[in-house]
């Protein structure tokens, strides 16, 4: 199992000022954990179901069987979770406009391009 330590205070210190903003911080440090914790994961994610609302179809989910097995394997809780951009932070108001904008960042961190908008 491994351990997920606590992001370093200078990315805290500065805080986002956008979904899009803190969910491409958090992503990519949870990219940076799942390149560390399970080489090639980017392989296996469909990005056609890719759903950060979905236990089966987030990140976590489809490298795991599960959202929870992620966490577990990672050694991590809800709170480190939504940390590393695996799922938009407990109690936010918004949580469409931040579960829209974990699916965007992790598609860029996945396909390195930008979703086009009309």
């Amino acid at each position: 199992m491994m351990r997920v330590g606590r992001p370093p205070a200078a990315i805290i210190a500065a805080p986002p000022r956008t979904a899009a903003e803190w969910a491409a911080q958090a992503v990519a440090r949870g990219a940076a954990v799942m390149d560390q914790a399970k080489p090639g994961w980017r392989k296996r994610v469909n990005l056609e179901t890719l759903s950060i609302a979905s236990v089966r179809a987030c990140v976590l989910g489809q490298n795991y069987g599960s959202f929870n097995a992620g966490m577990e394997a990672l050694g991590i809780g809800r709170v480190a979770a939504a940390e590393h951009g695996f799922i938009w932070p407990q109690g936010q108001v918004d949580n469409d406009e931040l579960i829209r904008a974990l699916d965007e960042a992790w598609r860029f961190q996945i396909t390195g391009k930008r979703a086009v908008t009309t």
